[in-house]
């Protein structure tokens, strides 16, 4: 078994932590040593039955393991990954993928991804180092996303779409066909993205529409 902390020990560590369960009660892949999180209030105490470990910078007090980020922000986990980088130049990063997934073996998975249960990964998609892809979400044929990025349960990806780096994509939103998409861009729930999006922002409704 590979020796696993968790990066973030809030409500996406936890359903990490489930993840990681669920993968161990089909194949003992991981033993999980614990979270680590920056924040003061969570050190030490034990949560779902794992204890918060350390902070960030105690990565270079422990020994071989891998690791798995668990935040959702694009900006914050960018901010983290290279901050523990910095910490710890030779940190390894695990590739965390619900068993019970639609994968086609065309898809190409980059380092740190985490993709929860009854995703769909069709086929030819790339998926960029640390992006998360949470429950229920399809990501269509060809289709590319940027790193760091954080797609919410229940998103629809088309075919042939391109995402950017640190995009977030709020719960059950929606983007049409051949659509591409610039960097750091924000998607409130819901909203249906129907022609190219060109600059950042915070997008919402139906169509999406940028916001100040």
């Amino acid at each position: 078994m590979t020796d696993i902390i968790i990066i973030g020990a809030g409500g996406l560590g936890r359903e990490v932590a489930w993840l990681i369960e669920k993968i161990n009660s089909k194949t003992e892949t991981y033993n999980v040593l614990g979270f680590i999180d920056d924040d003061n209030s969570v050190q030490n105490k034990t949560i779902n039955g794992i204890k918060v470990i350390g902070r960030c910078e105690d990565v270079k007090t422990f020994g071989e393991c891998s690791y798995v980020c668990a935040i959702g922000n694009p900006r914050v986990k960018k901010a983290v990954i290279e901050k523990l980088k910095t910490i710890k130049p030779d940190i390894k990063f695990a590739t965390i993928i619900d068993p019970d997934i639609f994968i086609s073996k065309t898809v190409l998975v980059g380092e740190g991804v985490v993709v929860s249960a009854n995703s769909v990964l069709d086929a030819n998609v790339n998926i960029g180092d640390f992006v998360l892809v949470l429950f229920n979400s399809t990501i269509g044929h060809e289709s590319n996303i940027g790193e760091f990025s954080t797609i919410y349960s229940g998103v629809n990806i088309s075919g042939r779409v391109s995402i950017g780096k640190q995009c977030e994509l709020g719960t059950g939103m929606q983007i049409i066909q051949d659509k591409k998409i610039v960097d750091e861009c924000v998607f409130g729930a819901g909203s249906v993205v129907v022609k190219d999006i060109t600059e950042k922002g915070t997008y919402v409704g139906v169509p999406a529409k940028k916001i100040k």
